[in-house]
């Protein structure tokens, strides 16, 4: 468990690492935090419309885009690559399905296993929604150079790997669920 900052400045620092420090601060960094979730939340919004244009929500666009781009992956392929569980997946493909927009196949090397494939009604869901999905993305991510993308594709994945760390580290760490701390 990280040691306590009983400094006198408040609020006390988040983060130690040199680097993320600027004049002893971690102003910087917090502003940084907000402005990513910020984003996040941003790039959310931006999912749900674009979803909406073929009437799914968040989650449902999200998993017919993988089924897309990845032909016939199986949910648990889906929920991996999405970083939830097989049964939220199951959930979204059963209203997917519902809708007419993917089936489940039988793998032609193992009948034990389902695939996922687009129906012709979700190719034309896919039509339908890339004007939406290619206009907030050009608005979203213009104005840089394609080195500029080549580095920021990596502190992603660097910021990715280290969060999936930092997860794993911390949410099954019994110290930090046995260390719940009276707030008066």
């Amino acid at each position: 468990m990280p040691k306590e900052d009983h400094r006198s400045e408040f609020p006390p620092l988040s983060i130690t690492h040199e680097a993320w420090l600027n004049d002893g601060t971690d102003l910087e960094f917090r502003e940084f935090v907000a402005t990513f979730l910020t984003l996040s939340n941003m790039i959310l919004e931006s999912r749900d419309w674009i979803a909406g244009s073929v009437d799914l929500s968040g989650p449902q666009y999200s998993v017919l885009a993988h089924v897309a781009q990845y032909g016939a992956p199986k949910i648990s392929d889906i929920a991996a690559s999405m970083d939830v569980t097989s049964n939220f997946i199951t959930v979204m493909v059963n209203d997917l399905e519902a809708k007419g927009l993917v089936s489940r196949v039988v793998d032609s090397n193992d009948r034990r296993i389902r695939r996922l494939s687009l129906t012709e009604r979700g190719t034309a869901a896919i039509h339908t929604l890339t004007p939406y999905r290619r206009r907030v993305n050009d608005l979203f991510y213009h104005g840089f150079s394609r080195d500029e993308v080549e580095q920021l594709i990596r502190f992603i994945h660097r910021l990715y790997n280290n969060g999936r760390n930092a997860n794993y580290q911390t949410r099954g760490a019994d110290e930090m669920a046995q260390s719940k701390v009276a707030v008066p």
